[in-house]
């Protein structure tokens, strides 16, 4: 390897693809790049490659892989304590792909690989070439996923509430805050089971940061896995550019009819 072990890649998602070829030449260990990979997917795809030839380690910044609420959550779901899943949803803005991006990602990281069934309205709330889109999703076992929009003008937005068969879980704030809600014996009907009140807790989103260079380091040292890597930022992408182009074909088709 080169003389530098890490770079740091922040420019702007378009410059993505040229930041990262032009410090391949310095042969560093590992390229720490902020997500999307790129702006399309077909950069994206050369991107990793490109590292790939050059055996450098790229790693790509989808926060909460590292957040040690939602890597609790995960083994909470693996372990069944909230028992089956029943249903998704999530709330997000300032485009599909940046924020939505990072909805996906999540959903993903806790619960598999998503399909895309149908999109819905478009909003251009932020940027001229990556709308928010709502759409309908399903996992892998076939749990209903539903994302939905706000407008980046309003406020930030980053939400996801999952219902299970022993309660329900939201994540808000983008991880700032949780809310969890279980099941418990109804008080007024007898053998009927409802849910319990709110309970509130604040999250650890803003560890996330100290973590991945925490992790970056302890791979320079013994070679420690990543949470986030480069094909799992590839699979939100892929759905990402999916629910873009279906919403495109669906645009499309509705002006041919008009």
């Amino acid at each position: 390897q080169g003389e530098v072990d890490v770079v740091s890649i922040c420019s702007p998602t378009d410059f993505h693809i040229d930041s990262i070829i032009s410090v391949l030449r310095w042969k560093p260990q590992l390229i720490f790049c902020e997500k999307p990979i790129a702006s399309n997917l077909h950069d994206a795809k050369a991107i990793i490659k490109a590292c790939r030839d050059s055996g450098v380690k790229l790693v790509i910044n989808y926060s909460r892989r590292w957040d040690p609420d939602v890597c609790k959550f995960k083994n909470d779901i693996i372990n069944g304590k909230w028992g089956e899943v029943h249903s998704i949803s999530g709330l997000y803005n300032k485009g599909v792909l940046n924020n939505g991006g990072h909805l996906i990602d999540l959903i993903q990281f806790l619960f598999g690989s998503l399909t895309v069934l149908e999109t819905g309205k478009v909003s251009y709330d932020f940027w001229d070439n990556d709308p928010s889109i709502c759409c309908l999703l399903e996992t892998n076992s076939g749990v209903p996923v539903t994302l939905n929009i706000g407008n980046a003008g309003s406020y930030s937005l980053f939400e996801l509430q999952v219902v299970f068969e022993e309660g329900i879980v939201r994540i808000e704030s983008g991880g700032l805050k949780w809310v969890t809600k279980s099941v418990i014996e109804s008080s007024d009907f007898s053998g009927y089971r409802t849910l319990g009140a709110d309970i509130f807790y604040e999250g650890r989103y803003k560890e996330c940061m100290y973590r991945s260079v925490e992790n970056i380091y302890n791979y320079l040292v013994d070679g420690s896995d990543f949470p986030s890597t480069a094909m799992s930022a590839l699979k939100a992408q892929i759905v990402c550019n999916e629910i873009l182009e279906k919403s495109i074909s669906k645009e499309h088709n509705e002006e041919k009819y008009d």
